[in-house]
């Protein structure tokens, strides 16, 4: 039980995508692409740590936007771009739900001179079969 835990632990902080490809950055360049999620009112809007950290911090504040139990197989990515802005991108497979396939949450973050400032939080998700398009969107599922 332990081992699990350990294993758990350390693939979440590392990254890992339990057998999901890497993720094309050139898909999370459009905010438009993606749904605006509101973040909670007292969620950090400059972080001196790493934009990572942060990023963790504004998913833990706010219950990965009511998401729901992923079952553990959570893909954590991060993304820099030549413009200074810096993508976090956390990807939920299992869902509990029959019309969402899966969702994934971008949090931007642009640098300033005292580390990262917080810009924006969006979403997509794949519908289930017969319950909408299959690709990532940010459109409702039925």
């Amino acid at each position: 039980m332990h081992f699990v835990s350990i294993f758990f632990t350390l693939a979440l902080v590392s990254g890992v995508s339990f057998g999901q490809p890497p993720t094309d950055k050139r898909t999370l360049t459009n905010p438009e692409a993606f749904r605006r999620v509101k973040a909670r009112s007292d969620t950090p809007t400059n972080c001196e740590q790493s934009f990572a950290a942060c990023a963790r911090r504004i998913l833990e504040l706010n219950g990965d936007f009511g998401s729901g139990d992923a079952e553990g197989r959570i893909q954590d990515e991060t993304f820099h771009f030549s413009s200074g802005v810096s993508i976090y991108l956390r990807t939920m497979r299992g869902l509990h739900d029959d019309s969402i396939d899966a969702v994934r949450y971008r949090l931007a973050f642009k640098r300033v001179t005292a580390g990262y400032a917080f810009v924006q939080a969006g979403s997509q998700q794949p519908c289930q079969p017969r319950r909408g398009p299959r690709g990532w969107t940010k459109g409702k599922c039925l």
